[in-house]
């Protein structure tokens, strides 16, 4: 039913492609005032990129410093998206430490986690210990399009050997190629 969506709004997180995530403080103030308007209960601010480049702003860091000065909306839960191919399999651990500290949970209620078919066990490891951490994690399988549907069926599997620290699966058209009766067919293959 109608009733039972939940909306996320990625517009600076998903925009920040078109500036390098430096958008005004003007634009931002603007962005949450009509967020406070609207019905939608997520906003995804931005990334945690591991690295430090100068050639990005700070949505694509979304530190806590700046999210602890922007005034968000009581009823809205912020959300952060984490690239699965930016951990290493082996330090994941302590790359996840030096991008969440023990405040971050009073600004961050979701991480969601983008990755492709053959990060998923990493995707994996990565919601558990953030679940460990406090959050509910999301996991954003990309080129759905690409995979083989038995292989989609394997990986629908395990996510959901692990609805425990998977609260929800998105599903991204990465390069604009669904049609509907393909984006059809796969909402009935994630269903079932």
């Amino acid at each position: 039913s109608i009733k039972n969506i939940n909306i996320l709004d990625c517009t600076l997180r998903d925009g920040g492609y078109y500036n390098q995530w430096n958008f005004d403080s003007k634009l931002v103030k603007k962005y949450i005032n009509s967020i406070k308007d609207s019905k939608i209960q997520i906003i995804e601010i931005g990334f945690r990129f591991l690295s430090n480049s100068k050639l990005y702003g700070p949505f694509a860091y979304s530190k806590d410093s700046l999210l602890s000065k922007l005034k968000f909306p009581n009823t809205t839960k912020i959300s952060v998206m984490l690239n699965a191919s930016d951990f290493d399999k082996k330090n994941y651990k302590k790359q996840i430490s030096k991008l969440f500290k023990k405040d971050s949970i009073k600004y961050i209620s979701i991480v969601r986690i983008a990755c492709k078919q053959d990060e998923i066990p990493l995707a994996i490891n990565l919601s558990k210990l953030l679940n460990n951490y406090g959050y509910e994690v999301f996991i954003n399988l990309m080129q759905i399009n690409l995979i083989e549907e038995n292989e989609l069926i394997k990986i629908l599997k395990k996510l959901y050997l692990n609805k425990k620290t998977i609260s929800c699966f998105y599903f991204a058209d990465s390069f604009g190629s669904l049609v509907p009766s393909e984006t059809k067919k796969y909402c009935k293959l994630i269903s079932k």
